[in-house]
């Protein structure tokens, strides 16, 4: 039987920040496990050995891939921008 991909909606909620929901897709891998990327975030991807690992590892990536850049130096300014 032949898997397919398949789009998992996954809800991230920031202290400070409005809820935010992007989309996963989730690729099973042919040994066991699961791998996901996030589209709307370059790079972010994470793998699990079961959906429930994959979800909490997801959550994380996007937590992490989300979080301020803390190599900013007091030199440099920084501007908020809201969407």
């Amino acid at each position: 039987m032949e898997y397919k991909n398949y789009q998992y909606f996954l809800t991230i909620i920031l202290i400070g920040v409005q809820e935010m929901k992007f989309v996963a897709i989730v690729h099973k891998e042919e040994t066991g496990g699961y791998w996901a990327e996030v589209p709307t975030l370059p790079g972010c991807c994470t793998q699990g050995e079961t959906l429930e690992e994959l979800e909490n590892n997801l959550r994380e990536a996007i937590t992490v891939y989300l979080k301020p850049d803390s190599s900013i130096t007091a030199n440099e300014e920084t501007l908020e921008v809201s969407l």
